[in-house]
């Protein structure tokens, strides 16, 4: 479905160019915008362009494609010799934010906003909390890496974390469409890129800090310091922090909250804030106990593992937070099955399992799998690969905690981007004690069928690395591929009928 069309807004410069932003003082204080882009392709007539340098490219590049497409004025962080009006900034990432809350009207400061961050769990932690809202029968707004939903309204999202001013955009439209409550994936890129600048947060989630990322990062301390930021630079005074005890990066978190209400989860102490107790887990369900600040819960839900068990801990800090009762806590959860590509099952008539998991880190690939090889009651078989132009370094590491709990590994490619995929391979390979008990198949489609064909009853197949997306990156490339389409193909060739039981 298509976002709504935003009321046209018609503002002046001088109203949106604050002088906080060090901004030229020129003859363009009474001028007039009606749009903003940061994409001279996406520039209509009358907007101001914003000339972002960008990781790839620089938007300075493009101020003559943005006049040509209509842009009134560009804002830029040094003047060019092109002919369209300019207005110069010393930081063309925080003015875009700065201008879009101007533009927008402050969005964020009229509703509820809950920042999710940390390297795993922020989709799961914004869908559950969806789905508490929907059970208390309210409206709610979720910006995420699978999607950005405005109460019923889909939206492709290309990043886990929009834009500034898309950021601001979306948020004055669930405004219009009477959403009052909003929770967001807030990434390390987004914190670092100042696509949250200035972003007011009723409250703000962490859910752990592993490896990722370092590519961009550099270390993980830095990669730290950029996820505290949403609690040091966003989160409002008497908001509310939720945070993962059982997770070192949490305590040391815990220190730096400020004013506002901290409300610590755990798995393993019960003095903290919200505790939980495991009575029964299997591969269809579990069964716990919510100890929180509002009261016990007895929670059923068709997930399990421990990691999923911290991220609906999480969800039920942010929705007590929120002020959604109890009764729709226990209901919204027991109703939720899961994000699409997180420990995705499926399902059929086949006698053993098959989840399609999006787990893509040395850490991210040992919480699944340690969760997953206690249940699993005949062979555990893993298909994975590591993608290419990101941190090389956690290679081996992957293949190191997928060789702790599998049976049967299948390493493949995942999106090899500019890299050859052989030699990615090669460097997974440096991490495995036993390199010649992996079965190697660079083919992604050839892998993931094959681990399908070779499954025998009670095994368990975890298609990993992918999750959710529908593409792979090969080169410049970006080809059609979805595991849980090829995954079903395989099904189907084996005789299986696939879909619900």
């Amino acid at each position: 479905m298509v976002e709504p069309n935003q009321e046209k807004r018609v503002a002046a410069l001088g109203d949106l160019v604050a002088e906080a932003l060090d901004a030229t003082v020129e003859n363009w204080r009474t001028s007039t915008v009606s749009g903003l882009a940061i994409d001279s392709r996406q520039v209509a007539p009358g907007d101001l362009f914003i000339a972002v340098p960008g990781l790839a490219t620089d938007g300075h590049r493009f101020i003559a494609a943005a006049a040509k497409a209509g842009a009134h004025a560009a804002v830029v962080e040094h003047i060019t010799g092109d002919s369209l009006l300019q207005i110069k900034v010393r930081n063309a990432r925080r003015a875009i934010a700065e201008i879009a809350h101007r533009y927008y009207d402050h969005p964020a400061r009229q509703m509820k906003l809950f920042g999710v961050t940390g390297t795993n769990g922020k989709t799961t932690v914004a869908a559950v909390v969806e789905a508490i809202a929907h059970a208390a029968g309210q409206k709610i707004g979720v910006l995420g890496t699978v999607g950005h939903r405005l109460d019923s309204l889909d939206l492709p999202a290309s990043r886990t974390t929009p834009e500034a001013h898309d950021i601001d955009r979306m948020l004055a439209n669930m405004l219009r469409l009477g959403i009052t409550v909003c929770v967001m994936e807030v990434s390390s890129h987004a914190l670092k890129l100042d696509r949250v600048f200035g972003v007011p947060f009723s409250g703000a989630v962490f859910t752990n800090l592993t490896r990722d990322h370092l590519d961009f990062h550099g270390d993980l301390d830095e990669y730290r310091r950029t996820k505290f930021r949403l609690f040091t630079e966003n989160l409002q005074p008497g908001g509310f922090a939720v945070f993962n005890g059982d997770d070192p990066a949490g305590a040391e978190l815990a220190g730096v909250i400020g004013e506002a209400t901290a409300w610590r989860y755990s798995l393993k102490d019960k003095s903290a804030d919200i505790h939980v107790r495991v009575h029964d887990e299997t591969l269809l369900g579990s069964a716990m106990t919510f100890f929180t600040p509002v009261g016990v819960m007895n929670i059923k839900t068709p997930l399990w593992g421990a990691f999923n068990f911290a991220n609906l801990a999480a969800a039920v800090g942010t929705a007590i937070a929120v002020g959604y009762s109890p009764e729709a806590i226990v209901e919204g959860i027991a109703e939720f099955h899961g994000v699409r590509g997180r420990m995705e099952a499926i399902s059929g008539d086949f006698d053993f399992s098959v989840f399609i998991d999006y787990a893509h880190t040395p850490d991210a690939l040992y919480q699944v799998l340690a969760a997953a090889r206690p249940l699993v009651k005949g062979k555990l078989r893993v298909l994975f690969g590591c993608g290419g132009d990101r941190d090389a370094g956690k290679r081996p590491l992957m293949a190191q905690a997928v060789e702790q709990f599998a049976d049967i590994i299948y390493l493949t490619s995942d999106n090899p981007r500019s890299e050859d995929p052989v030699k990615i391979i090669s460097d997974v390979m440096k991490g495995f004690s036993d390199p010649d008990a992996v079965i190697v198949e660079p083919d992604r489609g050839k892998a993931i069928e094959r681990i399908i064909l070779e499954c025998h009853p009670a095994d368990s197949a975890l298609l990993c690395g992918k999750g959710h997306e529908t593409m792979q990156l090969i080169g410049e490339d970006a080809i059609e591929f979805d595991d849980r389409t090829v995954a079903e193909r395989a099904l189907r060739t084996r005789g299986c009928a696939v879909g619900p039981a």
